[in-house]
């Protein structure tokens, strides 16, 4: 799949603080940064595991060339939507592509972006990057969206960084993520990240 490129992360965590803080069980509020940042760092974790995006965000992805009569895989599935497409043209300069140059589906893991019936792809400048795709990814804007087997394995990733704050214990094997996360992400997983 593609490098891809989160422009603007998700308005809000597929978990809240309030979640977590429960499951974590705490109760006060004095460590609310430190539960909000195992938050993040379980999203990511699970998003870099599972080759998914949890909620959504906007992403790029930088080609360069149009790819003929071949669909352009998106990372970061579920696709939902292209944003824009843009391209440089021959002379250097930044052109955006008609939506009605090309179709998109998003119901597949990875989603594609192909081109239209009896249209064509214009001539790009010759050089790296010249196309950039910007796209939303994620199984929507709210957390019930989220499948609840990640929920769950955000959940208790929050729990293991908590337990575990340095990066290795002296004396003990190193165990990145538990047993118990691997398995609830397995059922997401693409093929491609596997």
């Amino acid at each position: 799949m593609l490098p891809r490129k989160v422009i603007a992360g998700p308005a809000q965590e597929p978990l809240t603080l309030e979640e977590a803080k429960r499951f974590l069980r705490i109760t006060s509020d004095a460590e609310d940064d430190v539960v909000a940042a195992l938050v993040a760092a379980a999203r990511k974790r699970i998003e870099r595991g599972t080759e998914l995006a949890l909620i959504t965000q906007t992403v790029e992805v930088k080609l360069d060339g149009f790819w003929g009569s071949c669909a352009i895989e998106l990372p970061m599935p579920p696709f939902q939507e292209v944003v824009s497409i843009q391209y440089l043209d021959g002379n250097g300069v930044l052109q955006t592509l008609l939506a009605d140059t090309y179709k998109v589906s998003t119901h597949r893991r990875p989603g594609r972006v192909w081109l239209a019936s009896g249209k064509s792809w214009p001539a790009t400048k010759d050089e790296r990057e010249a196309v950039t795709v910007t796209f939303k990814a994620g199984f929507g804007d709210d957390p019930a969206d989220v499948p609840p087997n990640l929920i769950h394995a955000m959940r208790m990733l929050c729990a293991h960084y908590d337990r575990h704050r340095e990066a290795v214990l002296a004396g003990e094997a190193p165990q990145l993520v538990p047993e118990g996360v691997e398995a609830l992400m397995a059922g997401e997983r693409i093929p491609e990240a596997a």
